[in-house]
Parts: structure tokens; C-alpha cells; sequence
């Protein structure tokens, strides 16, 4: 630790990383951290890193900044030393390290606007637990490649929102079947038509009864459309919103009538239905208005 900053600078990776092994590096000084090069300062033990105060570590390099580890930076984090760091130098940080924050610290960036500069290889490396946080913006500039390689615990954490701002964008249009049936009831309203439609017999019959309920009239009639309802029992179908099932077709709806499956029909049902698909209602079910 009596070593000048230079001088420490000048060491070799391979000898921070012996020293750092040995244990020589626990004196380490905030002057000879600051000083010291991206391809060494990954050597700092975690617990004399986070001695850094919040102005110096928002003084560090980009270079830097892209070296620390996740170790390094959940260390900082803890010690609540992040405060200074601005979105474009949180942009600079390596995938794995920024995955490394806890769901606190990310939430806390997000509200003070940190996040919004995050890269797409960065949201990708997001764990379930943190991928809340990202800035709608943020999600919306992913390609639709880029959603789709997102796995199904990352997109299932997603909120409402940023799965409508996702939608609106139109990078939802590459989610795969099984992305979408892991979806929970509170986001797959997102889902376009044209992909959920994509969906086979057994997948739509595999939905839950709360991500029936939560389909629109629009994604109803492309799987109708597209045929894929025929594994729907009557008691899932009286799981539908009132609007959905009143937007399908005469046709559809006289299909179902005839297989059985609007025997379980509710009253808010049957009295949302149009003109044109009403004559569909079993009259055992009718007479239950």
C-alpha cells in the first residue's frame, strides 16, 4: 500500500492476479485503485474496491468501468457508491457484472433514470429477478431476434408495460409458441394476433383459465381463424372474457355449439353476444338468464 499509484500501475495482470491470490492487495489505497489499468484493476478485492466513494467511482474510465467484476460491483453497490455513475458509464458495464445488481439497486437506478442506456447484450444477461427494472424505451429498441432469444423466466418477469411498449413497437413478432404459453395472464394481452395464432390445438388448450380470460377479441378471432381452438373444452371457453367470445364468428360459434362446447356458457356470456352469434346458445344454457 506504500506503493505509488504508477508504480502499482505498471504491474502485470499476471502479477496483480498472484498478489490479489496472496492477499497483498487488502491495503490497496483509493489512489492506487483509481490509478491502476483496465487490464488489472479486476484484481482489487472486492472488499477495498468498495471503499471507493461515489465521486471516485463515478471518475473511473470506461475502460474501467467494462473491467470490473460482478463481485467488484455488487461490493460497490452495497456499499451504496454507485450514485454518481451517469446511464452512459452504466452502459459501459460488462453484461455479467450489471447482472450481478441486486433487485434493490436496479429499481433504485431505474427510478433515478440509470438504466436507460443499457444495451441489448446487457438486458439479455438480466436474471428474471432484475429484468423489471429495464426502461420501457430500453426494451423497445430490441430487435424482434433480440426478444426472442430472451428466455421464458426473463419474459414472463416482464410487467405490463413494458410488454405493451414491446407490442407497439412490434418486436414481439418472433416470440415462439412456448414463449407465449409461458406468458402470465397479466402480459400475454400483449401478444399480436399474428403470432398467438401460431399456437397448435394442445397449446391453446394447455392455457391457464386466468390467460384465457385475459385474451382480447382480436387474438381470439386469429386463433379461430386459424383453427387451433378445437382442443377448448366448454369449461375453458366459459372462462373467456365476455368481449372475446362475442367477437367470434357465426361459424366458429355454431362449430362450438355443435361439438358441446358452449354448454358451460356464463350469463355475462351470453348477453354480450351479437345478434349474429347468439342463436349459437344451447337452450339449456339460455334459460339460465
Amino acid at each position: 500500500s506504500k506503493l505509488a499509484p504508477l508504480t502499482i500501475a505498471a504491474l502485470s495482470d499476471a502479477t496483480m492476479a498472484a498478489m490479489a491470490t496472496a492477499g497483498k492487495l487488502d491495503n490497496l489505497t483509493n489512489a492506487q485503485v483509481l490509478a491502476l489499468p483496465a487490464s488489472t484493476i479486476d484484481s482489487v478485492p472486492a472488499t477495498v474496491i468498495d471503499n471507493l466513494t461515489d465521486a471516485e467511482v463515478a471518475g473511473l474510465s470506461d475502460a474501467q468501468l467494462a473491467a470490473l467484476t460482478p463481485a467488484q460491483m455488487a461490493a460497490m453497490a452495497t456499499a451504496g457508491n454507485l450514485d454518481n455513475l451517469t446511464a452512459a458509464q452504466i452502459s459501459k458495464l460488462a453484461p455479467l457484472t450489471i447482472a450481478a445488481l441486486s433487485d434493490a439497486t436496479m429499481a433504485a437506478l431505474a427510478t433515478a433514470g440509470k438504466l436507460a442506456n443499457l444495451t441489448p447484450a446487457q438486458v439479455a444477461a438480466l436474471p428474471a429477478s432484475t429484468i423489471d427494472s429495464v426502461p420501457t424505451t430500453v426494451l423497445a429498441t430490441l430487435t424482434d431476434a433480440q426478444v426472442a432469444s430472451l428466455t421464458t423466466a426473463q419474459l414472463a418477469a416482464l410487467t405490463d408495460a413494458q410488454m405493451a411498449a414491446m407490442a407497439t413497437a412490434g418486436n414481439l413478432d418472433s416470440l415462439t409458441p412456448a414463449q407465449v404459453a409461458a406468458l402470465p395472464a397479466s402480459t400475454i394481452d400483449s401478444v399480436p394476433a399474428t403470432v398467438i395464432d401460431n399456437l397448435t390445438d394442445a397449446e391453446v388448450a394447455g392455457l391457464s383459465d386466468a390467460q384465457l380470460a385475459a385474451l382480447t377479441p382480436a387474438q381470439m378471432a386469429a386463433m379461430a381463424t386459424a383453427g387451433n381452438l378445437d382442443n377448448l373444452t366448454a369449461a375453458q371457453i366459459s372462462k373467456l372474457a365476455p368481449l372475446t367470445i362475442a367477437a367470434l364468428s357465426d361459424a366458429t360459434m355454431a362449430a362450438m355449439a355443435t361439438a358441446g362446447k358452449l354448454d358451460n356458457l356464463t350469463n355475462a356470456q351470453v348477453l354480450a353476444l351479437p345478434a349474429s352469434t347468439i342463436d349459437s346458445v344451447p337452450a339449456t344454457v339460455i334459460d339460465n338468464l
